[in-house]
């Protein structure tokens, strides 16, 4: 009779990851609906790539796709590169917990399948890898800068640190809300100083210079980032000017044509006006708080009667905060209101040019321009006039943006949704003291998990101040969450769990 066939723990490893491989593989591009999925953003990824607002990485990344590949297939091989970065990047997540806890496979297992959760978001539509959007790969990315943050948090190395800071600047580029993660890469950033210099003599010098540093690199990122998509934006401009003039050039050759028509309508889509990202965030945050004696506050007659035409619109379409569902609720109607006020500002302040100088209309840059400071100026004026009551729909924004990180919101038991994420939370935050107090659990759960929960913390809070907290900016930690969580678990039921249960079966013995 042949022996049983022993393996090696190298052998293991290798069918460990192969399995890890081939279930990524799987899953990524096969789990729920075929090829790729469309949104109203992916159009802008695709064909307005230059819009304003718009990070330079993901429209570069589609357009190189549509180079290599052709019209025809592009798309599908962005969904097949999306998979294997997404594959890569999870695995390898999963390689540097197991090796650092020293996990068996099962366990390891248990942090792969926990790490996928946040590309099951669409689910059972599809993966995330199969939507053009930015999240297709800024969400396999971010698991990158975990891992590269957690290596500096562990090893105390400058050199992970800095690593960190790059990884955070190349998120930024895809999506300009992960320029919060300058905001993680800061506290580390502390957090690191404190363990290797601060301790030590000169306490309170060397923490102001800490802080001070950690300032100083956080600015930088973020002006980096700024810049380098400044240049990004430049660049795309002149192309969109240079391809603007052929349009017209070509529209002028087919007058006498029947589609002269759309082609003149095509150039003046292309020559679109847009108002920047940050004028817009302003406006729509300051408009959703208006009331109507606020044109009082513009010392212009022209502001003001804008600021009415702006009010009505924002007024007739419900979009201000008079018109918000009371109670645990109410979220919906602030995102809703302050994602819509923005657009039928732009609308009414048209209409409101048509009427009263229409020649403002006639040079896009001039409009472009006047639209930035109107937007701007209205948007800061209302915003100190009410800051209060921005403050508290910023609060009430809060609840749900945390239940975004760690659960989901089912209307049915929607108190139960936050107690739910209120005990995670509180558990979390417990199991993290204890990881730093008791010396015998490890203290690198107790340091993934206050990452996690710091990471949390800064993105539900910066994004509900300046955005809204739509589900999909906010998942980006729910598998993280989980992986901690377990872990922690498993750290207290080997040191604890195993000695209680033993010590009952003892004394269910004696008696």
């Amino acid at each position: 009779m042949a022996g049983k066939v022993q393996l090696n723990k190298r052998q293991k490893d290798m069918l460990f990851y192969l399995s890890l491989v081939v279930a990524s593989v799987y899953i990524f591009l096969f789990a729920g609906e075929k090829g790729y999925i469309l949104f109203d953003d992916s159009y802008t990824y695709i064909e307005r790539w230059y819009t304003e607002g718009v990070m330079p990485v993901y429209p570069l990344f589609i357009r190189l796709n549509k180079l290599i590949f052709g019209e025809n297939v592009f798309l599908y091989a962005v969904v097949v590169e999306q998979a294997l970065l997404s594959s890569a990047c999870v695995i390898s997540f999963t390689k540097l917990i197991k090796q650092y806890f020293s996990l068996r496979y099962l366990p390891a297992y248990m942090v792969y399948i926990a790490a996928l959760l946040p590309f099951t978001l669409e689910l059972p539509t599809a993966m995330i890898t199969h939507m053009i959007l930015t999240e297709g790969i800024a969400f396999a990315l971010f698991y990158l800068f975990v891992e590269v943050m957690l290596l500096a948090v562990w090893k105390k190395n400058i050199k992970w640190l800095t690593a960190g800071w790059f990884m955070a600047l190349f998120l930024s580029l895809v999506r300009s809300q992960l320029l919060l993660l300058f905001g993680v890469w800061g506290a580390v950033f502390i957090y690191i100083a404190i363990i290797k210099w601060v301790h030590r003599k000169g306490k309170f010098l060397k923490a102001v210079v800490v802080f001070a540093g950690c300032v100083v690199f956080g600015m930088a990122g973020i002006a980096a980032s700024t810049e380098m998509n400044n240049l990004y934006q430049q660049t795309v401009n002149r192309l969109q000017y240079a391809n603007r003039e052929k349009t017209d050039s070509v529209a002028e050759e087919a007058d006498e044509k029947q589609d002269s028509v759309a082609a003149k309508k095509n150039s003046e889509q292309m020559s679109a006006v847009s108002v920047s990202q940050y004028a817009s965030l302003l406006y729509s945050r300051g408009m959703y708080e208006a009331d109507y004696e606020d044109y009082e506050l513009f010392a212009d007659e022209e502001m003001q009667q804008l600021f009415l035409r702006m009010y009505e619109a924002a007024d007739e379409a419900e979009c201000r905060y008079v018109y918000a569902e009371k109670g645990l609720w109410m979220w919906r109607d602030i995102v809703g209101g302050i994602g819509s006020v923005g657009k039928e500002g732009a609308v009414a302040q048209r209409e409101f040019y048509q009427e009263t100088k229409p020649e403002v209309l006639e040079n896009n840059n001039t409009y472009r321009s006047l639209s930035n400071k109107n937007y701007a100026a209205i948007g800061l004026t209302l915003l100190k006039k009410h800051f209060g009551r921005f403050l508290y729909h910023t609060l009430m924004l809060l609840p749900q943006g945390f239940i975004c990180t760690v659960f989901f919101q089912i209307k049915q038991i929607y108190l139960l949704c936050h107690l739910i994420t209120l005990f995670l939370y509180l558990s979390a935050v417990a199991f993290m003291i204890w990881g730093f107090v008791d010396r015998k659990i490890e203290r690198k759960a107790a340091e993934l998990m206050a990452f996690v929960l710091g990471t949390n913390c800064v993105m539900v809070v910066l994004i509900s101040m300046v955005f809204f907290g739509q589900q999909r900016y906010l998942f980006y930690t729910f598998g993280l969450f989980y992986v901690a969580y377990f872990l922690m678990l498993l750290q207290i039921w080997e040191q604890y769990g195993k000695y209680v249960i033993q010590r009952i079966a003892k004394k269910a013995k004696e008696k």
